[in-house]
């Protein structure tokens, strides 16, 4: 997962959900905020430390995070008279904050966040603001992502299986031309696993925004 950092001066200048969500966006990028707030203290940094190699390295996670524009921002205490202290602020650092489309939801987790934890919160946003399902999502990339391992895999053992062939009886014997035709089913096979994870992906591109109809 990789998280762009925060350009702004004061990150949380803003007075409302919506502004906040609005501050963050780049090129846009409609998705939902995915916010991870962290500390300066060494204490903190040791949990974000932990986190990184752990939470932010499951799978379902880094499936999910496709959904969310990722920001890192790093801050120290947040006080409660801050507009926003209700969702952006908190106890405990670092802190992870989800937040919809429209800034009108929000989840938020601190601490040692565990996979399991993040994952249910990001479906939850996924569901309201994609109408879809995250586990779903999630399920049919794993499947895909592992067909195309087994694919490479087999494209290279076949090109090894060439390139011996074309060295002890050249490219036109009848075990190169076999070979040939493995391969290029092999790719084919790729080619249309790639465009079912393009269909796929399309579930992360948010839907558009309803235009008020005139009157």
């Amino acid at each position: 997962m990789r998280f762009t950092p925060a350009p702004l001066e004061d990150p949380f200048q803003a007075d409302s959900p919506r502004s906040l969500v609005a501050r963050f966006s780049e090129g846009g990028d409609r998705r939902p905020l995915f916010l991870f707030i962290t500390g300066r203290d060494p204490k903190s940094a040791k949990v974000v430390k932990y986190i990184e190699k752990t939470t932010f390295k499951d799978e379902r996670v880094c499936l999910g995070a496709k959904f969310f524009r990722l920001t890192q921002v790093e801050a120290g205490e947040i006080p409660k008279s801050h507009p926003l202290y209700k969702i952006v602020g908190g106890r405990r650092l670092p802190r992870v904050v989800l937040l919809s489309m429209d800034g009108k939801t929000y989840k938020k987790l601190e601490g040692r966040i565990s996979a399991g934890r993040l994952f249910g919160a990001m479906r939850s946003i996924v569901r309201k603001d994609f109408k879809r399902s995250l586990g779903s999502f999630a399920t049919k990339m794993r499947k895909l992502l592992n067909q195309l391992d087994k694919l490479e895999g087999e494209k290279r053992r076949l090109e090894n299986q060439v390139a011996a062939s074309a060295t002890k009886k050249g490219r036109k014997s009848p075990k190169a031309k076999m070979l040939a035709k493995k391969e290029a089913l092999v790719e084919a096979k790729t080619k249309a696993l790639a465009e079912k994870m393009k269909e796929l992906l399309a579930w992360t591109v948010p839907p558009q925004e309803k235009t008020a109809k005139n009157d």
